[in-house]
Order: C-alpha cells, then sequence, then structure tokens
C-alpha cells in the first residue's frame, strides 16, 4: 500500500469513528440516571446522512412505560423483554444487567455508545445475536456480566468473507488491511468503553469524545490493553469459589507474604504496561509526522515539474532520488526504518530486488536493536524479506527468517492470528519450491485445517493454502486431487467474491493449467480467453495481471504448436511489458524466454539466440547467478548450442 492509499483508509476508518465522536455529549457528567433519550438522539445526529432517513442503518425507537427510550442499532427489530431486562440486551451494560439495577448512572451510557462504535468498525455485534439470544434471559445476563469480547479487529478478520467483505470495500480497501488499520488505538479505545467494570470505563461521554479526539488529532490516547492485574480481577470474579479455596491453602502454606508481593508487583506492573504505552503512541504518532514530511518534501518533491522540467519522471528515479536523501535525515532510528520498509517493499513490487533488499534489511537490523523480535513492526520488515529472498530464489535464507516469523508470531500475535497462518502457508510455498515436497503437504494442510476453524470453510483465505496444495499436486501428478482442491477453490471464490473479482481470476487460471496438464486443451483454451476477457473489461489491457494472463494464453498456443498466434501473442506481452513494466522486470524476462523457446522450437535460431543472451545477462545483473530463472536462461541457452 503507498502513501496516499494509507492517508485515504486512515480518513475512511477514521470517518467511522467520528461517527460516535459524541461532541454533542461532550459536556455530560455522571447524574443518577443515564440520559438514554440524549444518547438516542446523538446517535440519530451522528448516522444522519444527507438525503437519508436515518444513514445506513434504521434507528428505532421503542418506548416503553415511563417514556423510557430504547435505542437499537441493526437491520432487524429487537424488543424489549418488559419485566425481565430493561432495554435492549445486545447494548445493554453489566450494571443494567443486574437484577433491581437501580445503581446506575451516565457509564452506562458510554457501554452503549462502546456497542455502536464496535458494530460500526467491526461491521457486527460483539457477540453473535443468535447465540446470545438462545439461551434465555439469565443467559443473556452471564454473557453480558462475564463474557469479555474480542477486539474489532479481531473479530472481523474472523467473520465470513459475504460479511466483512463489503465493509472492507466501503472504505476502499480490503479486509487484511483493514484489520491492520484497526489494531492499536481503536481497538482499545472501544474495549474501554465496553469495559465490564465501570470504574475502567470512560467516566463520561465527554472523556470518550476526547479519546477519539485524540485518535483523529494523532495524539497518545488513555485507551490501552489490558493489563494482566485486571484480567486476574475479571478471573476472580467470573471463578470466586475456586479462587477462594485456593486462595485458603496459599494463606496456609505460605502466609500473607506471598499475597501482598504479588499485589505489589502487579501495580507496578500495570504502571509499566501503561507507561510503555504510552510511549508507543507517542513514537507511533512522531514517526507518522516525520514520514510524512519525508514523502511531501523529498519523494514527491522529486517529481516537481520544477525540477524535472517537464520530462516524465518515472517512479524508480522518484524512488531513487528520495533514497540517496535518507541517510543522517532522520533524528529518530525508527523513523528511518519506517521509509526504509516502505521503500523496500515498493522497489520489489517493481522487480528491483537488488535495491529492495538493501532497505529491507537496514529497516529489520534497526528495528531488531531498538524494538526486539518480539514486536510487530521487527516482524513485519522481516517477511518483506522473506518474500523478497523467496522472488530471489534465495531459499535458505527465506526459510531462516521464515521459521524465526513462525516461532515469534505466535508469541506476539497468537497462534491462529492471521498474520502467523500467513506465514505458515509461506512457508509451506518454500517448501514446495524446493521440492520438499513431503513437507510443503504437510504444513500446507496444517495451515488448511487451522485456516477453516478460525476463519471458516468460506473465507478467501482459507482458499490460499487449498490453492497451494493443488499447484503441489499438479507437480506431483496426482491430477485428480488436484482438480478436487481446483474445483473447491474456484467455486467458493466465484460465488464469495464474484468472477471479476482477482481470486476468482487466478483460481480460474490454475484450472486451465491443470486441464492443459490432463490434455484438455480445449477446455484449457475456453477457460484462459474467458479469464482474459474479464481481465480486460476490469483492470485494463496493460494491467500486469492482463499481461500474465496473455503470456500464459501465447505459451499454450505454443504448446499446441498453434505458433503463428503464440508468437503474434508473445511479441505483445514483451512489447508492453517492456515499456510498462521496464527491461529489468522479471516478467519482462519471463516473456523474453518464452518467446525465445517459442523460436527455437521452430529452429528459428537466429530469432532465439539474442533473446536468450539479453535474457540471461540482465538476469545474472539483476537476480544474480544462482538464481532459478538465471539457470534456466543458461540451460536454455546450452540447449541452443546443443548439436
Amino acid at each position: 500500500m503507498d502513501a496516499s492509499e494509507e492517508r485515504e483508509l486512515h480518513a475512511r476508518t477514521d470517518e467511522e469513528v467520528r461517527a460516535t465522536d459524541g461532541s454533542a455529549l461532550g459536556g455530560e457528567e455522571k447524574t443518577e440516571t443515564p440520559r438514554r433519550n440524549l444518547v438516542q438522539s446523538f446517535i440519530r445526529d451522528a448516522l444522519m446522512q444527507p438525503g437519508d432517513e436515518i444513514g445506513p442503518y434504521r434507528l428505532l425507537s421503542v418506548l416503553g412505560e415511563g417514556g423510557c427510550g430504547v435505542v437499537y442499532l441493526a437491520e432487524h427489530t429487537l424488543y424489549t423483554e418488559q419485566g425481565q431486562l430493561v432495554g435492549t440486551p445486545e447494548y445493554m451494560s453489566p450494571e443494567q444487567a443486574n437484577e433491581g439495577n437501580q445503581d446506575i448512572d451516565t457509564r452506562t451510557d458510554v457501554y452503549s455508545l462502546g456497542v455502536v462504535l464496535y458494530e460500526l468498525l467491526a461491521g457486527v455485534l460483539p457477540f453473535d445475536r443468535k447465540a446470545f439470544r438462545r439461551g434465555g434471559i439469565e443467559w443473556m445476563r452471564k454473557v453480558i456480566r462475564e463474557e469479555e469480547p474480542t477486539t474489532p479487529s479481531t473479530r472481523l478478520s474472523r467473520t465470513s468473507v459475504k460479511d466483512s467483505t463489503p465493509l472492507a470495500e466501503r472504505r476502499g480497501t480490503d479486509v487484511r488491511t483493514l484489520c491492520r488499520r484497526l489494531r492499536g488505538d481503536v481497538d482499545w479505545i472501544t474495549l474501554k468503553a465496553m469495559a465490564k467494570d465501570r470504574a475502567q470505563r470512560y467516566q463520561s461521554v465527554g472523556e470518550l469524545a476526547a479519546d477519539i479526539r485524540r485518535h483523529l488529532n494523532h495524539e497518545a490516547v488513555t485507551a490501552v490493553r489490558p493489563s494482566t492485574t485486571y484480567r486476574l480481577r475479571k478471573f476472580v470474579r467470573r471463578n470466586r469459589a475456586l479462587v477462594t479455596s485456593l486462595a485458603a491453602v496459599l494463606v496456609v502454606l505460605t502466609g500473607g507474604i506471598v499475597v501482598s508481593t504479588i499485589f505489589a508487583l502487579g501495580q507496578t506492573r500495570a504502571r509499566i504496561v501503561a507507561e510503555r504505552a504510552r510511549l508507543e503512541a507517542e513514537r507511533q504518532t512522531k514517526t507518522a509526522e516525520a514520514v510524512v514530511d519525508f514523502l511531501n518534501n523529498d519523494l514527491l518533491a522529486s517529481a516537481d515539474p520544477a525540477w524535472t522540467r517537464g520530462r516524465d519522471v518515472t517512479v524508480r528515479e522518484t524512488l531513487d532520488v528520495a533514497a540517496g536523501q535518507i541517510e543522517g535525515r532522520f533524528d529518530d532510528p525508527l523513523v528511518e526504518a519506517s521509509v526504509r520498509c516502505t521503500l523496500g517493499v515498493t522497489y520489489r513490487r517493481l522487480g528491483l530486488l537488488k535495491a529492495g533488499e538493501k532497505h529491507l534489511r537496514r529497516a529489520m537490523e534497526i528495528r531488531l536493536s531498538r524494538l526486539g523480535l518480539d514486536h510487530p513492526d521487527t516482524l513485519e520488515a522481516m517477511e518483506g524479506l522473506v518474500s523478497l529472498y523467496t522472488d530471489q530464489g534465495r531459499y535458505d535464507e527465506a526459510e531462516r527468517f521464515s521459521r524465526i516469523l513462525l516461532e515469534a508470531g505466535p508469541r506476539v500475535l497468537g497462534g491462529e492470528h492471521p498474520e502467523t497462518l500467513y506465514a505458515m502457508n509461506d512457508l509451506a510455498f518454500l517448501y514446495a519450491g524446493q521440492r520438499r515436497d513431503k513437507e510443503a503437504e504437510s504444513l500446507y494442510l496444517k495451515t488448511m485445517e487451522a485456516t477453516k476453524r478460525v476463519l471458516g470453510t468460506e473465507h478467501f483465505n482459507t482458499s490460499n493454502p487449498m490453492s497451494g496444495l493443488a499447484h503441489l499436486y499438479m507437480t506431483q501428478g496426482r491430477y485428480k486431487e488436484a482438480e478436487s482442491l481446483c474445483l473447491q477453490v474456484l467455486d467458493t471464490r466465484k460465488r464469495m467474491l464474484g468472477e471479476e473479482h482477482p481470486g476468482s481470476l487466478l483460481a480460474m487460471l490454475d484450472m486451465a493449467w491443470l486441464y492443459r496438464e490432463l490434455g484438455r486443451s480445449k477446455e484449457a483454451e475456453a477457460l484462459l480467453l474467458e479469464a482474459l476477457e474479464i481481465q480486460r473489461r476490469v483492470q485494463g489491457e496493460e494491467h500486469a495481471t492482463t499481461l500474465g494472463f496473455m503470456n500464459d494464453l501465447a505459451t499454450l498456443y505454443r504448446a499446441l504448436r498453434r505458433y503463428a498466434e503464440s508468437e503474434s501473442l508473445g511479441l505483445k506481452v514483451l512489447e508492453t511489458r517492456t515499456r510498462v513494466l521496464g527491461e529489468e522486470h522479471p516478467d519482462t524476462l519471463a516473456s523474453m524466454n518464452n518467446l525465445a523457446n517459442m523460436y527455437s522450437d521452430q529452429r528459428r535460431f537466429a530469432e532465439a539466440e539474442p533473446l536468450y543472451l539479453k535474457a540471461l545477462a540482465i538476469r545474472k545483473r539483476v537476480l544474480g547467478e544462482e538464481h532459478p530463472s538465471t539457470l534456466n536462461s543458461a540451460n536454455n541457452l546450452g540447449s541452443l548450442y546443443s548439436p
């Protein structure tokens, strides 16, 4: 994601947070009774859009006896169970759920607004509505009082594609990126507003509004990840009888000294965690400001017409100018690491692997020394290096870092976190690339089982290890097993994402290659042509993916000895890739090599030789002499010279 896309996503996410800024309620203090009518009018105002009746949701006000307003934001009307629970249970605070709930104040309104904010961000309520209601009144009370909700980002990552993808698309991004943007401040602001213990909540709607405004202004917020001490207290409340018995045994065995020591350590740890969170928020704010300044005054300034004198500037030239100004540019090394990480990923996507490696490696070194291994930013830089080394064919180095990611990821993020599952899938892909088939198959199966369990069978990310396993089976000649997986992936992606989604088109491409291996050439050609027509319509003639589909079709025509069609397509792809991507891009070199292969098949050696020589020379310079693609070019040239 480039800087402009990042800022745009920040803005879209912030719009959802602003919907619950609560400025209209900012002056409210604690009172004996929460002002439900005030909350109702605030939510109505916050969601009203010009030309809409009540914005994107129906806001229903169900008036009970005594004129007490109950607000419920949803697509289905729910009713108050009069005489048992006064209010709408999904938005009800723990103190409201208690029998004889008289001791309530405006912190109840803060809780309800927290649920509204949660639903706006994650697209769903904190608890599954059907399961929540199925257990009856006492079950609902227990859930409200005792069960801690997951963060909005985690809830969104575990929501089905059908529900999560439209929410992400409204923000102009994908689910994985949106989850990343919600992590941190937005997660903890929401959960602080919904704290079970009202003493841990914002003490007024004004405090909630102030913290939201601090987040929108890139300032440090007061909300932090719940401390270990707080979680321990919650466990004690839920399991009072068990804890009481254990405590009695401990008192007999060790006396009160241990208890006092643990309490003191817990208090100290809580203060340390809070201080670390404050410092981290300040660091992130300073980093964001410095990066924006660099983008404006260094990166974008290099493309200023006043400097370029009307000459078109390529993306590489812009990156090279900015990269040359990094050394000594920043006072804080972590700011330098953030800039280098972005440059490294961008260079890699342009196929400029050596330039990308320099920046990604330096970013990882800085973050490792300053933040340590167990930090998400360090793992991000390491993940970038794994992808780059894989592209370079440096599988041993890629595997070494990939194993570190799999060891640290569960500690930092959790064993079944989506990022941990991505790392498992990447390592399986590495094994397959090295023809370590047994290890690849075992890890693909393990990843597939985990993603099904965590994300569900219908989630897009569940299809990734299935697709990788299908490729592995194709290389082993296990075509029936590969076909079964390919059909599942294609069916799921078309049904959940639509046939024009890039994931669906890639699944069609995999199916076409399987048909080719099975000798079903007509079906392979028909599927490739269908995918290519959709790709052209959606993303244009010169998009990198469109050119990839055209290259695959040219390769199919070559295999069918339809050389005239293969040459026509191959020349067009090579010309376009050279112009759009540059001569040194791996895709351009692949087209060069494939066209030479087609000429060699027809014994047109004089036309094949210069293409082979050029591809080999560039691959040696850009990828290195040991890269698999370089070795493939050398082998092709050797075959040409063989008698």
